[in-house]
């Protein structure tokens, strides 16, 4: 009698948010690197949050897989000051001919982190190339409305403008209060802070 080869679970933008995409929020949240790479491994070893990965070879050929809680044990994380998180223990044989790509559940995410949810439900996978999402366009001239408070920030406390990250974090902020909307890409934002700087520090 023939037995039925098992079928490989399919990945889906709808059901997994990307690793770098789910530590950006949950540093947000707790506004720490260290804080957010210490609480995900900690849910993922534990089996509260789902883990899985892609896999793409040399030859293209890819796979979805996963992850059980065990494989977390020898890992460790590294929050990267430009947004997302560096993986660190990967074994080699996991690692040989192929990149690696990791993703965390929605659902259990959304349970962990209620404070960063909202953040986390309009993440897309940003190693898959998708259709541009609905929602709210930017109303007024966001750049400018940035260069204005960062200016503010620099005459009020000057110290404040060493912390990027913190910077980044306060003016999404700042833009959704201000004009209800701010950029989705942390990078996005967080590269016009850095051109701004430039010309505040000279």
């Amino acid at each position: 009698m023939a037995t039925r080869s098992r079928k490989q679970p399919a990945f889906s933008v709808a059901e997994w948010i990307s690793l770098n995409e789910a530590f950006d929020a949950v540093k947000a949240a707790l506004r720490s690197r260290d804080l957010a790479s210490r609480d995900l491994i900690e849910h993922m070893r534990s089996g509260q949050l789902a883990s899985a990965a892609r896999r793409i070879a040399r030859d293209r050929s890819e796979t979805f897989e996963h992850l059980k809680p065990s494989f977390w044990q020898p890992i460790t994380m590294q929050g990267i000051s430009t947004g997302g998180v560096r993986v660190h223990g990967v074994d080699i044989k996991t690692r040989a001919g192929s990149e690696i790509w990791f993703f965390v559940a929605r659902r259990d995410f959304s349970k962990l982190y209620p404070a960063a949810r909202a953040a986390a439900d309009t993440i897309a996978d940003t190693d898959t190339p998708t259709r541009p999402r609905p929602g709210p366009k930017p109303t007024g001239d966001w750049p400018t409305e940035l260069a204005a408070w960062l200016i503010a920030v620099a005459c009020d406390d000057p110290k404040r403008l060493q912390n990027v990250d913190a910077l980044t974090d306060e003016a999404r902020i700042f833009l959704r209060e201000k004009i209800k909307w701010a950029p989705k890409e942390t990078k996005e934002l967080r590269r016009k802070i850095a051109k701004l700087l430039q010309l505040v520090r000279r």
